[in-house]
């Protein structure tokens, strides 16, 4: 009787590893994009996102502190970066349906395999994302030279016995 326990455990337990790795071989596959080349052009996009929210939090931060919290400037610089993210986001996804469709097109075949897929205009895309990061930058300085910034003297600097120390 304990034999036959033991030969159900492990085949029990056999079946069980099998399906963990089962599992995780089907978890690899997912995530491996089908496509590097469009994995690459994903890549260049979050980055530009990336690279975009930092810059749009940058100068939130700094019209913040210059001009005190002025709800009309802050409802215009949100305006922006609002406009420059929906301008992003539609320039990435123009990429990637002319990525896609540069993917369905097929050059003729050279050699044994059949047709090869046309290579898409990496440097096409990272040009357009380029001159848009760069209108971008321009849009930000604009804002920023647009704002009116409190002079220096208006600010209280507080010393330590949270008095202004200018009165």
């Amino acid at each position: 009787m304990l034999l036959i326990c033991k030969n159900t455990s492990a085949r029990c337990a056999s079946a069980i590893a099998g399906a963990c790795l089962a599992f995780a071989a089907l978890a690899a596959v997912a995530q491996t994009p089908p496509d590097p080349a469009r994995g690459s052009l994903i890549l260049d996009q979050r980055n530009d996102e990336f690279g975009l929210q930092l810059r749009q939090w940058q100068q939130q931060h700094e019209i913040e502190r210059a001009t005190g919290g002025d709800p009309t400037v802050r409802r215009e610089m949100e305006t922006l970066h609002l406009q420059q993210r929906q301008r992003q986001d539609a320039l990435h996804s123009r990429q990637l349906l002319d990525y896609d469709a540069s993917a369905i097109r097929r050059a003729p075949s050279s050699g044994v395999g059949g047709p090869q897929p046309m290579p898409y205009d990496r440097t096409r895309f990272a040009r357009e994302r380029a001159e848009q990061a760069l209108h971008q930058d321009y849009e930000l300085d604009e804002l920023e030279r647009s704002t009116e910034a409190k002079p220096a003297e208006e600010v209280p600097h507080w010393g330590p016995t949270l008095t202004d120390p200018s009165k």
